[in-house]
């Protein structure tokens, strides 16, 4: 189909998905311990001198892991992970709970098996990648990151590494980080295990059921007649929101081998052979560029993006000249998203 029938990812800014723009910062407290210096005789004959906390040392114990893979997301043949490292990991929504500490990293390893919904990261020492060189074993100094969140869970404190190395194995990680002045030391005791975003697993960065409103939408539709060559007339349909911005769906429909002009029908889900059938959401990857392909849900600015795998889609004629779609359908990740739209048609404008 046209290029302009895709839509390229990511630009997540928050969450899993993802993910990928969230800032971040940690709380600094550094307390010195009031001591009395022993002097005279008592230095004379031997005795030390009482010996102050490093005010520039940080120790931090993060209870949770949140993470995605991405599988080969820059098309080099190499494997990407994005970690979150907090001690209160983040909202059903996505969010930084406030008054948090998050350390961030941007991992490049080994692809890992595509087929289970959750993969452990590759163990091994890793090293702070200051070129962007997207080695192995390394993580990204641009998009690797710590921040701290203040009441509201905004983040007021956001700063990279300066230099940094990690170790992972199956028992956890450990983070060692020069951020400024201060040394930050983080561990995690767990499995390094995080959710897979790549081909073939979980792309859906949903947690749960989503109803949408349509009440300031437009339903736009665009015939591609045999587009896939099996004989069957092709239509994408689209629910764009006026502003620009919201929630966006989109169906790549199989009608009917009579190819008489009308998507008015019920469509479950199924293949390019089948009459009837919206195709399955899949993202591909074209010279680095990622591509959201056939039918899926997403937010104007990707924070949120999930691909249709089953349920039911209604495109109903009023009579009238109006027509309303209703549909109840299934992301990946086994959430429901379900809405309706009802108004007038109107061709895309390509």
């Amino acid at each position: 189909m046209e290029d302009n029938l895709y839509f390229t990812t990511f630009a997540p800014t928050n969450s899993m998905s993802i993910l990928r723009h969230m800032k971040k910062s940690i709380l600094f407290i550094a307390t010195l311990l009031s001591a009395t210096l022993l002097t005279g005789c008592e230095w004379i004959f031997g005795h030390s001198p009482i010996t102050f906390p490093d005010p520039y040392k940080v120790e931090f114990e993060a209870s949770s892991l949140i993470g995605d893979y991405y599988g080969d997301y820059y098309g080099i043949g190499k494997g990407n992970y994005y970690v979150y490292l907090s001690d209160k990991g983040l909202t059903e929504d996505g969010e930084f709970y406030p008054h948090a500490t998050y350390y961030i990293v941007d991992i490049t390893a080994q692809l890992t098996n595509y087929n289970h919904a959750n993969v452990n990261i590759p163990s091994g020492t890793y090293t702070l990648d200051t070129e962007g060189s997207l080695d192995y074993k390394t993580f990204s100094q641009e998009r690797s990151m710590y921040i701290a969140t203040d009441y509201s869970g905004n983040a007021y404190m956001s700063e990279p590494f300066d230099s940094a190395q990690m170790t992972i194995d199956i028992g956890g990680i450990t983070l060692t980080a020069k951020i400024g002045d201060y040394t930050h030391t983080v561990t995690y005791n767990g499995s390094p295990r995080v959710r897979n975003m790549g081909e073939n697993g979980i792309h859906s960065t949903l947690i749960k059921d989503r109803t949408l409103d349509f009440s300031d939408h437009t339903l736009y539709y665009y015939p591609c007649g045999d587009y896939y060559g099996s004989g069957i007339e092709n239509f994408m349909l689209i629910m764009w929101p006026d502003s620009g911005e919201g929630d966006i769906v989109q169906f790549d429909l199989m009608t009917s081998r009579e190819q008489n002009g009308s998507l008015h029908g019920t469509y479950t889900v199924g293949t390019t052979n089948d009459e009837w059938r919206f195709l399955r959401g899949t993202l591909t990857m074209q010279e680095g560029e990622t591509y959201m392909d056939y039918s899926w849900y997403y937010t104007s600015d990707y924070a949120d993006i999930a691909p249709f795998v089953g349920g039911t889609l209604n495109v109903v004629d009023n009579g009238d000249g109006t027509t309303t779609a209703t549909f109840e359908v299934i992301d990946d990740h086994g959430n429901i998203i379900s809405g309706s739209w009802s108004g007038t048609m109107e061709l895309y404008p390509y």
